[in-house]
């Protein structure tokens, strides 16, 4: 992901990736079932990001951090920098949702 941080489509297709390994990894196939089934919506809202100013690389910092949590078996810690990394994704979302306005404003 982090040589695709200018490559909206070869990114999206990364963190999608990325998700579903997460998912997979729990060994709970009902998850792993969800992922898959909004792959689509999450890819859509991962467009969106990539307008806003550094958003992937906002994403990364938090997916780098989950991967050290997960690797030292520190629950706390993981949950922690997913709790985060909810929060940055809103920001963003919230975001770039005001610049799509912004420009739909400035267009008409």
């Amino acid at each position: 992901m982090d040589s695709a941080l200018h490559d909206a489509a070869r990114y999206i297709a990364a963190d999608n990736e990325f998700h579903r390994i997460l998912a997979k990894a729990t060994h709970n196939p009902l998850l792993l079932l969800l992922i898959d089934s909004i792959v689509d919506l999450l890819s859509e809202q991962r467009k969106r990001i990539f307008t806003v100013e550094d958003g992937p690389s906002h994403g990364q910092v938090y997916h780098k951090q989950l991967i050290e949590a997960i690797a030292d078996h520190d629950t706390e810690r993981a949950l922690q920098c997913m709790q985060a990394h909810l929060r940055q994704v809103r920001e963003d979302a919230e975001k770039a949702q005001r610049l799509q306005q912004e420009d739909s404003t400035l267009l008409s």
